[in-house]
């Protein structure tokens, strides 16, 4: 079974099994390190935060960076020679 499987399998699990099976820091660890580097960084990243995000924070944040994946690769294209 592979990572991408075994995480849509866990998204489909009721709230409270989900939330019994993350109290294992195996499970946790698990899952920390099947995600692509990016998304390790933003994880462990966000373990130092000591307040609760908001979701509007996270909203904004994420058009932001939907925004600039957009105008790097737009850039790209258009920096290519021909």
């Amino acid at each position: 079974m592979s990572v991408v499987n075994v995480l849509s399998y866990v998204e489909t699990l009721p709230p409270d099994i989900r939330d019994k099976l993350f109290e294992s820091p195996w499970t946790c660890q698990a899952v920390l390190r099947s995600l692509q580097p990016l998304a390790k960084q933003y994880i462990l990243r966000l373990m130092w935060i000591e307040r609760p995000v908001l979701q509007g924070t996270w909203t904004l944040a994420a058009v932001r960076l939907t925004n600039a994946c957009m105008h790097a690769c737009m850039h790209a294209h258009y920096a290519r020679p021909f």
